[in-house]
């Protein structure tokens, strides 16, 4: 055990690791809450955009669609 405690407190620079992987976490967070996105993020979002649009291209078809819910209909008479 106190073999892992030297480990984690070495240091690389002169940063204790420990403070790395806090940095590293604190940065994640900041991210995600800024909802920050990477170029390959925005690419592969955009990729999926134009599957979706692909896909409802070929399916060709424009009508209408009716959702019955018999149990709701119960309730709402």
């Amino acid at each position: 055990m106190n073999m892992l405690k030297q480990i984690a407190n070495e240091t690389v620079n002169g940063v204790k690791t420990e403070q790395i992987t806090a940095y590293s976490r604190a940065i994640k967070q900041l991210k995600e809450v800024l909802d920050i996105k990477s170029e390959k993020d925005m690419e592969e979002q955009q990729a999926r955009i134009d599957n979706l649009r692909r896909q409802a291209e070929s399916t060709g078809t424009d009508d209408d669609v009716e959702f019955v819910l018999d149990e709701v209909k119960e309730y709402l008479e």
